[in-house]
């Protein structure tokens, strides 16, 4: 369970960083660049929203219990900022799409820095209380590995488009990272059915 978390914060951050760099370079390049782009960029905000469904719908119901010092309610407060930021990156995204070339990226690239603003310090307070010491204290063994299970589940069933999202998701990590990650994730890589619909994207990833 924790190390699937890290595994997924660590993921967001890289794309964030990714993002947020190829921003700095002010124009998008040609149309099929921007489109490219864009699908990361999409795809992570997807990732983000699924990740947060599945913390506010699973993760912290339970948490509440097994770790009541956990700030349960300051972390949906960030899930509530970070949805608004994330909505501003979309916008964003938008009006490139529709601004003739060049398209500047100045303004997307700020919405990037203001969600990781708020990205990175979130995630350091859950991985600051929640440490597999501290469940493992809490909760017996197979009850973990069955949160384990319901996260996956819950994040698999919102994010769409899934062709995009599931590959983005594990070629954010290296490939140990994405071979430990949970299995139910980890099969459904790029298969040959998706590879043409995300191999777009693959300049963005970790190979």
């Amino acid at each position: 369970l924790v190390a699937d978390m890290r595994r997924v914060h660590a993921a967001i951050n890289r794309a964030l960083s990714v993002s947020f760099k190829h921003c700095e370079r002010r124009e998008a390049g040609d149309r099929a660049i921007l489109g490219n782009f864009l699908d990361f960029v999409e795809s992570m905000v997807e990732v983000i929203d699924a990740h947060h469904a599945a913390e506010e719908n699973v993760l912290y119901p339970r948490l509440r219990a097994w770790l009541p010092e956990l700030p349960v309610a300051e972390l949906r407060a960030d899930h509530v900022q970070m949805s608004r930021a994330g909505w501003a990156v979309m916008a964003a995204m938008d009006r490139a799409r529709a601004a003739p070339p060049p398209v500047e990226m100045t303004e997307l690239g700020r919405s990037i820095a203001r969600l990781a603003s708020l990205w990175r310090p979130h995630v350091r307070v859950e991985e600051s209380y929640i440490t597999e010491p501290r469940l493992e204290a809490a909760a017996a063994g197979e009850r973990l590995v069955l949160l384990a299970q319901e996260m996956v589940e819950q994040q698999l069933g919102v994010v769409r488009p899934r062709e995009l999202v599931v590959p983005f998701l594990l070629h954010n990590l290296p490939p140990d990272d994405r071979a430990a990650l949970s299995p139910r994730i980890a099969r459904q890589s790029l298969t040959p059915e998706w590879a043409e619909r995300c191999a777009a994207m693959r300049p963005f990833l970790i190979q």
